[in-house]
């Protein structure tokens, strides 16, 4: 295999371990081979946080590589600085240092030492998004690295450079990704990120379960889906005219129905209250989620009925309400208005604002959104 093909069989093992939290020992496996070497070992800053270190080897015993993280530290105290290296460019450590000033210093006997190397190609880059240190290395009794080992680990330089770089943009994203899903899942109302045609990306917790009990809103072939054929059409016109929302306004903010999001209710084939969505385009809420499929529309599920997180208990203890009342409060703070309040509960509407008229009084507040925020205050307890 001639110079060039074995260079770029290398750079593709580099960009394949870039892909992977694991994959960096064997690439450099490959460089150390291509060199005629004994070992390797890289450190590098990740470039979204440069406190963040990836610390690899290559035929290196754990308990030795992880003596080399401390290897930048004492680079800096030794014959030659980390930071005097110079950029980008391969070299000899033999050309920047005598072999006897070497030997003398803190760096090579607590580190380079106990790893059997001596003769080292070195090579060091600083660039906003990706800035690292590589040597390879050879023992104490093993010829120095010649001119064409040197040219061959400089032509790998841009290639380890934009693999690393393509690294630490991954695990950055995978990190924002991880923690926006958290977030997502911590929340008490459904999530699904969709595409323009329906095909979900993401469901958070409550939204997984909404669509297993496949009472208003399931999950098909074809995408999400409603308990009925008309209803599904709307929710997929739905959909598509929110990913479309953009396009509409030229690209200048959003059209006025879309401001404030979407609405639209689900029938329930079980009775229960409709399942009210909202739906927004994924730009509306500022949000890149990376790592996924890209998601053009989110679609926010809130169930009126689902009194689950009302302290019911200590909402009555504390206003003296009768079951009945607080049975009506409770759906009131869920979303509910005294028509389908009426509706669940079998009553009629104006036994209903009667009840009402009681909660008011006893809570002491006048306005329907103070009596839902004093409601509310009650979730969780």
């Amino acid at each position: 295999m001639d110079r060039a093909k074995a260079i770029l069989k290398v750079a593709e093992r580099l960009y394949a371990a870039a892909l992977t939290a694991d994959g960096w020992p064997e690439a450099l496996s490959e460089v150390v081979e291509l060199l005629g070497a004994n070992h390797a070992v890289m450190i590098a800053n990740g470039s979204e946080n440069p406190g963040a270190l990836l610390v690899a080897g290559a035929r290196v015993d754990e308990p030795d590589l992880v003596r080399s993280i401390s290897a930048h530290q004492l680079y800096d105290a030794g014959p030659v600085a980390w930071h005097a290296l110079p950029v980008a460019t391969a070299v000899t450590h033999s050309a920047l240092v005598s072999d006897r000033d070497l030997e003398r210093s803190a760096y090579y006997n607590e580190v380079v030492r106990p790893l059997n190397g001596f003769r080292s190609a070195v090579l060091r880059q600083e660039q906003a998004t990706a800035s690292f240190m590589l040597a390879i290395c050879r023992p104490r009794h093993a010829r120095d690295f010649e001119a064409p080992q040197i040219g061959t680990l400089q032509a790998l330089t841009p290639h380890l450079t934009n693999a690393l770089a393509f690294h630490a943009r991954l695990r950055h994203d995978e990190a924002r990704l991880a923690g926006f899903t958290s977030l997502l899942d911590q929340l008490s109302a459904g999530v699904v990120l969709t595409d323009a045609l329906a095909q979900p990306v993401f469901f958070n917790r409550r939204a997984a379960e909404i669509v297993t009990e496949a009472d208003g809103l399931r999950l098909e072939g074809d995408g999400v889906s409603a308990a009925s054929p008309p209803a599904t059409e709307r929710l997929r016109d739905a959909i598509v005219d929110t990913a479309a929302a953009q396009d509409r306004s030229n690209g200048n903010g959003y059209s006025g129905n879309l401001r404030c999001g979407r609405h639209m209710h689900l029938p329930r084939p079980s009775g229960r209250l409709p399942l009210l969505l909202t739906l927004l385009p994924m730009s509306r809420l500022g949000i890149a989620i990376p790592g996924i499929r890209a998601p053009e529309v989110a679609i926010f599920i809130a169930e009126p009925d689902d009194t689950s997180g009302i302290a019911r208990e200590a909402l009555a203890d504390t206003f003296r309400l009768t079951p009945r009342e607080c049975d009506i409060a409770v759906l009131l703070a869920g979303g509910a208005d005294p028509a389908s309040i009426a509706m669940t509960l079998g009553l009629g509407v104006g036994t209903v604002r009667f009840h009402l008229k009681h909660v008011f009084d006893k809570t002491g507040v006048h306005s329907q959104a103070a009596l839902v925020a004093v409601l509310r205050s009650f979730a969780g307890q």
